[in-house]
């Protein structure tokens, strides 16, 4: 679904404030499936501090430069 989810911002032009807002959902989706399935290998305790902490910044980041992209695109 996070692949349907990019595709269907790709479609058409969207509004800046929608692309980020939409990337940044999709990247954390992503993130709480991997730390939940880290989560059973290190236990949920040390789960967000291993794998979603860490990257969180980082997909902020590709949200925001996803956003600059698809304006520029089209």
């Amino acid at each position: 679904f996070l692949a349907f989810g990019m595709g269907w911002l790709m479609q058409k032009r969207r509004p800046a404030w929608l692309v980020f807002c939409a990337t940044l959902a999709l990247c954390c989706a992503q993130l709480l499936l991997g730390t939940a399935w880290l989560g059973a290998f290190v236990g949920y305790e040390h789960a967000l501090s291993l794998g979603f902490m860490p990257f969180i910044a980082i997909d902020g980041l590709k949200a925001c430069a996803a956003a600059a992209f698809l304006q520029g695109y089209g």
